[in-house]
């Protein structure tokens, strides 16, 4: 199984007390995929459609299948908290494809490791347990079910410390059984947040059907949201200069505009389909100019440096503060703080026809939909 020596952090009861916030949120799926059920790539929308307490809704969906699934088979809650302890060390509930199983990044994932052949939140190796087939493999709910048949062939399981139970499960080399242990304070946390949650069916996380570009997603009522769902499942893809287009990566990433391509064709299953250059995408007449103080996530902003008259940079809008995109060279697709491009003109454009209107322009605002606020402007990609 998974050997990445990885530091645990310890996090804070304040901060992730956080969870119980997106509870609610999390009890109806407004996301399906045929035959039902979210994508894990895709994971639902919050308030703010980011994370809170450190767990985008993706991971969240992943911790909650855990307690369900635990709950429907009627294992201890002790043992529950293993998995959840496992999940968190193994892939912080991401369910990850890796760079040595090729056929795994056309699974839909939420990130690429590299960590031997194994795949999905529990980590599983594809050389050991991939006799079903990557897309089954990678399928959340086949890992969890893997996880406890492991957990109840162990004498006394019933009975053992959680983190033993998931050292035995997940068998690390010796001086990494102790990584499991500090996570026990999210996984208390996480727990009594999906408690009860396997009294209802679990959601249908089966990802075989539903990677990019397969044309059997159902949308979600909101375009916005597709948009911001298509673009997390390809957080931590490698940044290429030139890299994507509307079916996935091309020579093995994206820049920031292929990135937005990415997501808008996704979103719209393949009916919008943007050019691969910021400034041409920031004046497609299909996009709606959204005041900056009016944008929700989803939301597409383009940036332009002071004095330039195109833009040179693009990403997603993902509520609190914070933007999806693919930064640069050397770099992945990941979420930034917007802080970063606050010197720069921020234009906003919103794609799709069922995405909420902006509201009705003030008549006393002299504001344009482009603004500049003064700040450090630092250096940036150029595509």
């Amino acid at each position: 199984m998974n050997r990445v020596i990885a530091a645990a952090a310890g996090v804070s009861v304040a901060f992730l007390s956080l969870i119980l916030i997106l509870v609610v949120f999390l009890l109806d799926d407004d996301f399906s995929c045929t035959p039902g059920g979210p994508t894990l790539g895709q994971g639902l929308p919050d308030v703010n459609g980011v994370s809170m307490a450190g767990l985008n809704t993706s991971q969240l969906q992943i911790a909650k299948l855990a307690v369900q699934v635990g709950e429907q088979r009627h294992i201890t809650e002790n043992a529950i908290k293993a998995a959840l302890l496992a999940a968190a060390q193994e892939s912080r509930f991401r369910n990850y494809g890796n760079s040595a199983v090729p056929e795994s990044l056309a699974v839909p994932h939420d990130g690429v490791g590299s960590d031997y052949d194994s795949v999905g939140p529990w980590q599983m190796r594809a050389s050991v347990w991939g006799k079903d087939g990557i897309a089954k493999l990678m399928d959340p709910s086949y890992q969890v079910d893997w996880f406890y048949d492991q957990l109840q062939a162990i004498d006394g399981w019933q009975s053992r410390p959680a983190d033993e139970l998931a050292a035995d499960v997940e068998n690390p080399r010796g001086d990494l059984r102790g990584m499991y242990g500090p996570h026990q304070e999210m996984a208390d946390q996480l727990y009594q947040a999906f408690k009860g949650s396997g009294d209802r069916a679990g959601p249908d996380m089966t990802g075989g059907s539903c990677g990019p570009g397969a044309g059997t997603q159902t949308p979600p009522k909101d375009f916005n949201a597709r948009v911001l769902a298509a673009a997390q499942r390809v957080l931590g893809t490698e940044y290429v200069w030139g890299g994507g287009d509307a079916n996935g990566p091309t020579g093995g990433g994206f820049d920031c505009s292929g990135l937005v391509l990415y997501a808008v064709a996704q979103a719209s299953n393949g009916q919008i389909k943007l050019p691969h250059y910021t400034q041409s995408q920031q004046d497609d007449p299909r996009g709606q100019v959204i005041p900056r103080d009016a944008m929700a996530p989803g939301d597409i902003i383009y940036f332009t440096s002071p004095g330039a008259h195109d833009s040179h940079h693009v990403g997603i809008y993902a509520g609190n503060g914070q933007i999806l995109h693919a930064p640069e060279t050397g770099d992945v697709v990941k979420y930034s703080p917007l802080t970063a491009l606050s010197g720069e003109q921020w234009d906003v454009r919103r794609f799709g026809t069922d995405s909420p209107p902006p509201p009705a322009a003030d008549p006393t605002s002299t504001g344009s939909p482009s603004s500049t606020v003064p700040a450090p402007l630092p250096g940036g990609p150029h595509d």
